[in-house]
């Protein structure tokens, strides 16, 4: 099972560049053990517009855990922690996840320029029913050559055992067009869920790949 790690910055006016700098030197370190490295910017998402997200992508929950275990033993991200957590920090954590992917190919997604995420609940009692929904908009965005990618939240406080729905794209104008298709093509599984009352919809936005 891939699994994952998120977190959330809000950046210093002015020092992005620096910010951006310090995640590069860490996925230099990050990488060679076993993890994939990536960096992306809130485009669109309510309040959250703006904020960047340092989301590290392991091959398993083992992976994980060894590669946590060994970033703590050797204090190898000594020097980006001081700089991202001390009295002059370029940026300010808001918050902190872990993420398991439910069902997939069990392979590491390959990170392309826009992500869109849906973020979704299973409403009280619909737990069987919420997430044949969700296999349901799985299998028909595959069957329209998406790559979509299902997450369930873990050690993450009030929002733990919530489901994150990801679809990546090239650009904005594939996107429209994968949309478009899709809500031409009938009713989205998401959609009759939410309104069956078996998913109970938190929100969503999108965002783009900073490269690193």
């Amino acid at each position: 099972m891939v699994a994952a790690t998120g977190s959330r910055w809000v950046v210093e006016p002015g020092r992005r560049t620096e910010f951006v700098g310090a995640v590069r030197k860490a996925k230099s370190i990050i990488e060679p053990l076993g993890a994939s490295v990536q960096l992306r910017q809130t485009w669109s998402g309510g309040e959250n517009a703006g904020q960047l997200t340092l989301v590290l992508v392991f091959d398993s929950e083992k992976k994980r855990g060894e590669v946590l275990d060994t970033l703590r033993s050797e204090r190898l991200l000594a020097s980006f922690g001081n700089l991202v957590d001390g009295p002059n920090s370029p940026a300010r954590l808001l918050s902190r996840v872990w993420l398991n992917e439910v069902g997939g190919p069990g392979t590491m997604p390959m990170p392309r320029n826009i992500l869109q995420t849906l973020s979704f609940a299973l409403a009280p009692g619909q737990g069987d029913a919420g997430l044949a929904a969700l296999e349901a908009a799985r299998e028909k965005h595959l069957g329209m050559g998406a790559e979509p990618r299902l997450w369930r939240l873990v050690n993450a406080g009030a929002l733990s055992g919530t489901y994150i729905y990801g679809v990546q794209f090239d650009g904005l104008s594939e996107q429209a067009d994968f949309w478009t298709s899709g809500l031409g093509s009938g009713p989205l599984p998401l959609q009759d869920a939410v309104r069956a009352g078996v998913l109970v919809s938190i929100g969503g936005g999108f965002g783009y790949s900073i490269s690193l």
